[in-house]
């Protein structure tokens, strides 16, 4: 399955809430099952970099956010490269703070509240604590 496809099921899930413990990665979790690929995110192609955001190749990979100004190594927040300008996630929506659901977000809106995380792993290396994927 290629990464198209899986922006095309999770494209059937914009708009759609979930319970309340449902999360961004729950909603990666969901899409790569329905997608019947791994599930193991340190298998996946992911987006390391800013100028890899513009890259038409990388259309449904991984991105791992972690909010701006934190001067930790944890990310935050995870979501799929949509198209060359914009992710679908699973979150709150920017105006609506307590409303969650599956939406798309430009860059724009997303990387007023986030920075990328080039490394996810890197936590790893570093023992510090990650969040359960």
């Amino acid at each position: 399955m290629r990464e198209n496809d899986v922006i095309s099921i999770a494209d059937r899930h914009v708009g759609a809430q979930y319970p309340f413990n449902f999360r961004c990665v729950s909603f990666i979790r969901m899409i790569y099952g329905e997608a019947g690929l791994s599930i193991d995110f340190s298998k996946q192609p992911i987006i390391k970099s800013y100028d890899e955001l513009a890259d038409r190749n990388n259309v449904g990979k991984i991105i791992f956010l972690m909010r701006k100004g934190s001067n930790s190594y944890l990310y935050s927040h995870v979501a799929l490269l949509y198209d060359c300008q914009s992710v679908i996630h699973y979150s709150r929506h920017m105006n609506e703070k307590r409303i969650r659901r599956v939406e798309i977000s430009s860059f724009g809106e997303l990387l007023e509240v986030y920075d990328l995380v080039p490394n996810p792993y890197v936590c790893q290396a570093q023992k510090v604590k990650t969040p359960h994927l």
